[in-house]
């Protein structure tokens, strides 16, 4: 476990539900930067995981900042538990949300489909913890004009928190409205079309 790789750790990385430990100063979560150190944890929110304050507040205002550290605790999770463990894939995941943020789609687009594959072959697809998952890959397919396949996951997202929501729930209609926009973009308006009956239904 990562406990057990570093067990004297102070640091507090997040990632989804679980928390991760790591040792300071060049221990497997060392993130050698004081902000990240040992302070409270910001409630998780939808669609964002539960990091420290700080780190969370760095990738709002300057992502191209916080960037390393999302780098450096991947690559220690990668080195301690392989690129396949579920934990590592959380991580990729928060270096890919930071990706995302500078606009860098294409990177971004990679590391998830990696987290999406390590997903899918420990929890399968029908489990409602890949939504955020497929939502930020419809976002990243999306920006890269890539419409069709933006679709593709948008619409899985969109049925897992029909699962675990329900149709009307406010997230689920604007992960709808979402899905609608790119299955017109793509020109595919009969789906579209069954999407908006679904809704009003």
């Amino acid at each position: 476990s990562l406990a057990a790789v570093a067990p004297s750790s102070r640091w507090l990385v997040h990632a989804r539900r679980a928390m991760f430990m790591g040792g300071g100063g060049g221990g497997l979560f060392g993130l050698n930067c004081e902000c990240v150190a040992c302070l409270p944890e910001r409630p998780a929110k939808r669609g964002r995981r539960p990091w420290p304050r700080p780190a969370a507040q760095i990738l709002a205002t300057a992502p191209g900042e916080a960037e390393p550290l999302f780098l450096h605790v991947l690559e220690c999770a990668e080195r301690a538990l392989g690129a396949d463990d579920p934990q590592t894939a959380a991580m990729r995941y928060s270096y890919a949300e930071c990706l995302a943020e500078q606009s860098r789609y294409t990177e971004a687009l990679s590391h998830l489909e990696r987290v999406l594959e390590v997903e899918l072959r420990h929890q399968g697809s029908e489990s409602t913890e890949l939504v955020m998952t497929h939502y930020n890959l419809a976002k990243c397919l999306s920006a890269l004009e890539r419409f069709d396949e933006a679709a593709h996951h948008r619409e899985r997202a969109w049925r897992l928190e029909c699962v675990e929501e329900g149709p009307t729930e406010g997230e689920t209609l604007k992960t709808a409205r979402a899905l609608v926009e790119d299955l017109i973009a793509a020109a595919l308006y009969d789906k579209a079309e069954a999407v908006i009956v679904a809704c009003l239904d």
